[in-house]
């Protein structure tokens, strides 16, 4: 059952949320248009105006974004891989500040643990110059021209620790994605 008006805008909006709903599966999209138009006869039936429900509702497209994005986000929780995780909130960055300060703070702590691995890879090739470096007055992870000037603090550590690092900032990674996903799905 589609509520239709005289100017037909209730039945436009409809159609507009089927459309909205496309990438999900059809009988989930039919369940969400057959409730929402029930929703919209009930409040005609009571006598309120098709303009005032469609206000009510908000834009089709909005209205769709919501179911849209609260099954994208129990996919990817329900996988639990940090890809899918990190993809869900990649994708909705410039919508929320919420993904967006999760994907600058993943990014970080990502770096660190690939910075870690590179620095370790790299003294495998130049054993003399890579490492954790501090001199008088800097100090760094990375290459240095003339190892005199500087002590390398971690050695051969630098392999294990490197490791450590990089499991460690997955895992973080994983923890700030899945918490970010879920204060997302809660705002929305």
């Amino acid at each position: 059952m589609t509520p239709d008006t005289a100017d037909g805008s209730t039945n436009e909006w409809l159609r507009r949320l089927k459309w909205a709903l496309s990438s999900i599966p059809v009988q989930e999209r039919d369940e969400i248009v057959s409730e929402a138009a029930a929703h919209i006869s009930e409040a005609l039936d009571a006598g309120t105006s098709a303009k005032e429900i469609l206000a009510d509702f908000g834009s089709a497209d909005l209205y769709a974004r919501h179911f849209i994005d609260e099954r994208d986000a129990a996919a990817a929780l329900g996988t639990g891989h940090t890809t899918h995780l990190f993809m869900f909130v990649a994708r909705r960055i410039h919508r929320s500040l919420i993904a967006l300060f999760g994907f600058a703070l993943v990014v970080c702590i990502a770096g660190a643990g690939i910075s870690a691995l590179v620095a370790a890879v790299w003294k495998l090739f130049e054993p003399g110059h890579v490492g954790l470096w501090a001199g008088s007055s800097f100090a760094f992870l990375g290459y240095i021209d003339d190892p005199s000037t500087a002590q390398d603090l971690l050695g051969n550590w630098l392999f294990p620790i490197s490791i450590f690092v990089a499991v460690c900032a997955w895992l973080l990674c994983s923890l700030v994605l899945t918490r970010v996903l879920r204060m997302f799905a809660r705002a929305g």
